[in-house]
């Protein structure tokens, strides 16, 4: 189990492909924080993982584009960090909304400015967890001009498409790769 001992913090992972990497983390031995906006939504998910697999997860009710103060939301996440340390941890950057065509401007501009603003915060509180290994999923592969970024989102121009989430797994899987070969315990790899 790649993940043993670790934790993993899946945001929007009361449905779709956040409960699906959910549910694969604890798979691969990981313990995780099921965080999404709908508390039914993260409880069922937590509630399915913990039947076959006991105290694995959490249900955690946060939503990251409310108007919430960006100090409160970084209190939020301190506190949880802090709950889940000296476990490692690998924390994801959150993605820059400005990116998606899909917004109309000035919604995008406003919605790339709030995103940054959060991200900021998050980069900050996770810099000081000697625990926390941060991922950053949302910067432009170097020499991919935003047009030719534009073709790494599906079809609706807003989401990630299968280009997008290649590029997201290859980075959180060479920060997880790198944690744990830094991890002080033996690790098993997986054939």
């Amino acid at each position: 189990m790649r993940l043993q001992n670790q934790v993993a913090i899946v945001t929007g992972a009361g449905r779709n492909i956040g409960e699906d990497i959910a549910k694969l983390f604890v798979q691969e031995g990981a313990r995780v924080a099921v965080v999404d906006l709908d508390p039914g939504r993260s409880s069922r998910v937590a509630n399915e993982i913990n039947a076959k697999n006991p105290g694995r997860a959490i249900a955690v009710v946060c939503d990251v584009a409310s108007p919430t103060p960006r100090q409160r939301y970084a209190a939020d996440l301190d506190a949880l960090l802090s709950a889940v340390a000296p476990t490692p941890t690998v924390v994801l950057s959150l993605p820059d909304m400005a990116v998606a065509d899909r917004l109309a401007e000035p919604l995008r501009t406003l919605a790339g400015l709030r995103s940054r603003w959060f991200e900021s915060a998050r980069a900050r509180v996770a810099s000081t967890h000697p625990h926390v290994t941060s991922v950053d999923i949302a910067s432009r592969p170097p020499g991919l001009s935003r047009r030719a970024a534009r073709s790494m989102l599906c079809t609706d121009r807003f989401h990630p498409g299968a280009n997008g989430y290649r590029l997201w797994a290859e980075r959180i899987a060479k920060a997880c790769d790198e944690r744990l070969e830094a991890a002080d315990h033996p690790v098993m790899a997986l054939a």
